[in-house]
């Protein structure tokens, strides 16, 4: 199996399981990107994008209140998450209160490196236009009640 055993997760459901190629993400320390055969490691997630890349193709995930975990000699990857989804079908609700979140983060902005600060601006610009393209194209992700 080429690249590496990626498992993405919440209580209620598993966003992603299978191989990947590289795996993305921001814990407490910082954004980590993961490559096949990678070092030992594990991270506190308290909001991230993930960015799973697999098969030539990327699915974007958001998770918040999770773990990651890297075992190097089993080459695989683990993020537990709180709660989480696809980004592709994230509702504008959902995809409001991600955007609301990361606002905070940035207004805060406390022990934010200047890392975290262009991650976050990256996110809050994606989160805009996904509800910009969701507000423009209705029946894709509606409003939860």
């Amino acid at each position: 199996m080429p690249g590496f055993s990626l498992t993405v997760r919440t209580p209620d459901r598993v966003l992603f399981d299978g191989p990947a190629d590289l795996v993305r993400l921001s814990t407490e320390e910082g954004e980590v990107e993961v490559h096949p055969n990678h070092a030992d490691l594990q991270g506190v997630v308290g909001f991230s994008r993930v960015v799973v890349k697999h098969d030539g193709h990327e699915e974007d995930f958001v998770v918040r209140h999770g773990m990651l975990f890297v075992d190097g000699e089993a080459n695989s990857v683990r993020v537990s998450a709180f709660d989480g989804e696809l980004v592709a079908e994230m509702d504008v609700g959902s995809a409001r209160s991600v955007l609301e979140t990361i606002r905070a983060r940035l207004a805060e902005g406390k022990d934010l490196s200047d890392l975290a600060i262009r991650f976050l601006e990256d996110q809050r610009l994606s989160m805009e236009k996904h509800i910009e393209h969701a507000s423009a194209h209705p029946g894709h992700a509606e409003e939860r009640p």
